[in-house]
């Protein structure tokens, strides 16, 4: 068990391996989706799942928070390309 001097991480977490694999797959579904669509993947996303899949929780937590900011004043829509 880690001492409270000993910084979390989620390597160590017993969630890890499913954190990995719910990344994977998420990450999967979203170029999926651009792909269909003929679009590029947001780059809000992208930077997401970067996050996300470096174990960046505080990151991931922002760039959502930002994402649904933006969402909520109307500034979510996909970029055309």
């Amino acid at each position: 068990m880690n001492s409270c001097s000993e910084p979390w991480g989620l390597e160590h977490s017993i969630v890890s391996d499913q954190l990995k694999r719910f990344v994977t797959e998420k990450v999967a579904q979203a170029k999926a989706a651009a792909i269909a669509e003929g679009k590029e993947m947001w780059p809000q996303f992208k930077s997401l799942f970067a996050a996300a899949e470096k174990g960046d929780l505080l990151a991931v937590r922002d760039i959502f928070a930002e994402m649904c900011r933006l969402s909520a004043q109307g500034g979510g829509s996909r970029p055309h390309h």
